[in-house]
């Protein structure tokens, strides 16, 4: 694990376990669960049993074999402690509790007793002395008592997580959400059904019929906190939107490859990974307030590949004496003078993350307590550092 997913796992299931045993929980259903790092601290560290969900095949076999290497590595340090003590010192160490993955989707209309009941065991990771019934007899197990977990579920699978606790049989949520970007909305995405969409949620809030869009989601996934912390890399993205903002310029007022009007459907994606584009190769650093030369350069390099994928896309097709170094080049230099106007407009957009975040948060929060629910038990609480981990807001409900 790095740093911050230690970080995120130590409190979210000291967190978990608390809820777990405070509310005589038998089983905990962790919905996208990734690589599984939070269900082997349950598991390995708690004696819970749990079910892992993920939709993604990889995730899946990689919690399997992390789950498995964890096992070993736990089960020897518990076995010499337990020798190296007495066997009635309350220091004993708890025994292990069950851990399945299952690899499947689920679909936001599903409910949670059809998930339950779909649920396949892939595989059994470890049997031990105090385990529950083993999970393939859970529809005919009346007594169990279960809890919906999520840590840090991509966008509408947050969403999809509360309506299943609202209209199933769980009686513990501990959900923290993310990857704003990816929610969808009743007003603005074509073909999703009204209860399947992730904003807006509350009756209160839909009543509005307010609409966030894409530009306002992807603001509230922004972390101003972390620029203090790294401001090499806040300078680099700095430089990037400002090659972005003088891309546009080039196809739409420059060249009038695309209208104003369809701006939208210029999707350059991301260009600066491994073999694709390094503004390094360019000459210069990552520095923001390199000469206008190094920067025409560095713009030369990224529009290049920037305009060849548009034009795969069939998006745009730059005229070829357009498309040379020299050109592109010289066009960024004559721009280079409003990078810091850039970097002010993104400083500014991305101060408003707090307010759209919490914004959507709240909603969740509301949809909870407009729940039909006698005597449920709503909270929202900061389980990290935002330094830690921007996503740091847990939602909790309790069915008491």
């Amino acid at each position: 694990m790095n740093p911050k997913k230690l970080i995120e796992v130590q409190a979210l299931s000291a967190l978990i376990n608390n809820l777990a045993e405070s509310n005589t929980i038998t089983r905990i259903l962790d919905i996208g669960a990734g690589q599984g790092y939070l269900d082997a601290a349950l598991v390995y560290g708690y004696g819970h049993t749990v079910i892992g969900v993920d939709d993604d095949m990889v995730q899946t076999c990689g919690a399997k074999f992390k789950a498995g290497r964890t096992a070993k590595r736990v089960g020897v340090n518990k076995a010499i402690h337990r020798d190296s003590v007495d066997q009635n010192s309350r220091e004993l160490p708890k025994a292990f509790g069950q851990l399945f993955h299952v690899n499947r989707r689920v679909e936001p209309t599903e409910t949670f007793q059809t998930v339950l009941n779909s649920l396949v065991v892939a595989n059994t990771t470890l049997h031990h002395e105090r385990l529950a019934p083993p999970v393939e007899t859970i529809d005919r197990e009346t007594d169990a008592t279960w809890m919906l977990i999520g840590l840090h579920t991509c966008g509408d699978l947050a969403p999809s997580t509360l309506r299943q606790f609202i209209n199933g049989t769980a009686k513990v949520l501990c959900n923290v959400g993310c990857c704003y970007n990816h929610i969808t909305e009743t007003y603005t995405s074509d073909n999703v059904p009204l209860n399947c969409t992730g904003f807006p949620l509350s009756k209160h809030i839909r009543s509005t019929h307010l609409q966030l869009g894409f530009s306002a989601r992807m603001t509230a996934c922004q972390a101003t906190c972390r620029w203090e912390m790294d401001p090499d890399g806040s300078n680099t993205n700095f430089k990037k939107h400002w090659m972005r903002a003088v891309l546009q310029q080039l196809i739409v007022d420059e060249l009038g490859l695309v209208s104003r009007e369809n701006t939208h459907n210029i999707k350059v994606g991301r260009l600066g990974r491994k073999g694709k584009f390094d503004s390094q190769n360019a000459q210069g650093d990552d520095r923001y307030d390199e000469s206008d030369e190094v920067l025409g350069t560095q713009f030369a390099a990224y529009a290049t590949i920037a305009l060849n994928c548009l034009y795969n896309q069939g998006i745009c097709d730059c005229p070829l004496e357009k498309r040379t170094p020299e050109f592109l080049a010289t066009f960024g230099k004559s721009l280079a003078y409003r990078k810091h106007e850039v970097a002010a407009l993104w400083t500014l957009r991305a101060m408003m993350a707090e307010a759209v975040e919490s914004f959507i948060l709240l909603d969740r929060f509301m949809l909870l307590v407009e729940a039909d629910i006698p005597e449920l038990v709503v909270r929202m609480v900061p389980i990290f550092k935002l330094e830690d981990s921007p996503r740091n807001m847990a939602i909790i409900a309790i069915k008491t």
